[in-house]
């Protein structure tokens, strides 16, 4: 009889609501512990200043309240849902992987004296995050629906075993970031209904990069800088808007090798739409590439590498592209590159 006792105890506690917090008057919280089972609820004038727990991956909470949050965050699997925007302050941290409804809501985190990190996996959907100041990542950052970085001009690092994974059927914008340490497949979408806008950001390459699923668009100025190759195998088109600039930096390589054998994938919308090649290379495999509209800009020493067995498998410059060669420019041209 007691145990039965104890253990409908047990149910009742794990099946417990919690709100935190009134639509009416200012509390502070410690840090909260949401338990399973329940309708959890961080109401208006909560201030959460040393953060919450969630029980287990079974637990859902909504937040709904106007005060910064700052302190430890204790997912552990769970579920936190926005009701409206979250605000972190300087002293946020996470301890476990979860995952967080946006619902077109934000998450801005506050400045800190040193990096931000993300040291566990974290998955959002329909969330902007806000940064405002640089951010190392350590584990897996998972993003579905529509999702934006905005870096407010800081660096994002990718540290091993980091990456950036955009959910089949989603989008995800990196917009004003320096990403950092981009290589192998650490920037990628899981099938080719997904897409990733590049936007007023730089592309750091520490190791030669794939993108082999879903489309980019870059949008304003994009800059692919390092040492290593820029490797395009997605079959899906890709796009450099109207007034944006793609620009290929000193000893990088872009190479064009989409595995659906079609060569004109990368569209230039217009004539404001510029592909800027800087001391770098451009490479295509036996599908060939062929730019149809837009502007060519080219400085330093540039290379047209190309596999083509003939001239329809070329490198072919439209004569609709307006081409500006700067003075003292070198071009070097391997295999077949047709111009006009």
């Amino acid at each position: 009889m007691l145990m039965a006792i104890f253990f409908m105890m047990a149910l009742w506690h794990s099946a417990s609501p919690l709100t935190v917090g009134s639509n009416t008057a200012v509390s502070r919280q410690a840090n909260q512990l949401f338990t399973a089972g329940a309708t959890n609820t961080i109401l208006g004038f909560a201030a959460l200043e040393n953060g919450f727990s969630l029980e287990s991956n079974l637990t859902t909470c909504t937040y709904n309240a106007f005060f910064p949050m700052g302190g430890k965050v204790n997912m552990r699997g769970g579920q936190l849902t926005l009701a409206r925007n979250l605000i972190f302050d300087k002293s946020f941290y996470t301890t476990s992987s979860g995952v967080i409804l946006g619902g077109s809501n934000s998450i801005e985190f506050g400045a800190t004296t040193t990096d931000l990190v993300f040291r566990d996996s974290l998955y959002f959907n329909n969330t902007s995050l806000l940064l405002n100041n640089d951010t190392r990542v350590y584990a897996l950052l998972q993003f579905g629906g529509n999702c934006k970085i905005n870096g407010r001009g800081s660096v994002l690092n990718l540290q091993n075993p980091a990456g950036i994974i955009i959910r089949p059927n989603s989008q995800l914008i990196l917009e004003d970031v320096f990403i950092k340490n981009v290589g192998r497949t650490n920037i990628r979408c899981m099938n080719d209904g997904s897409s990733l806008t590049l936007r007023n950001s730089i592309v750091a390459l520490n190791a030669n990069y794939t993108f082999s699923n879903g489309s980019i668009t870059f949008d304003e100025d994009v800059m692919i800088t390092g040492t290593s190759v820029f490797a395009y195998t997605s079959g899906v088109g890709s796009t450099v808007n109207s007034l944006a600039t793609l620009f290929m930096d000193h000893d990088t390589t872009f190479s064009y090798a989409t595995r659906r054998a079609l060569n004109n994938v990368l569209t230039m919308i217009d004539q404001t739409s510029t592909l800027f090649l800087n001391g770098c290379t451009l490479f295509s495999t036996h599908t060939g590439l062929q730019i149809q509209a837009g502007t060519l800009l080219i400085e330093d020493t540039v290379t047209f590498s190309s596999m083509a067995y003939n001239s329809g498998e070329a490198i072919d410059i439209s004569p609709n592209v307006t081409t500006k060669i700067k003075g003292g420019s070198n071009l070097q041209i391997f295999g077949r590159l047709k111009y006009g």
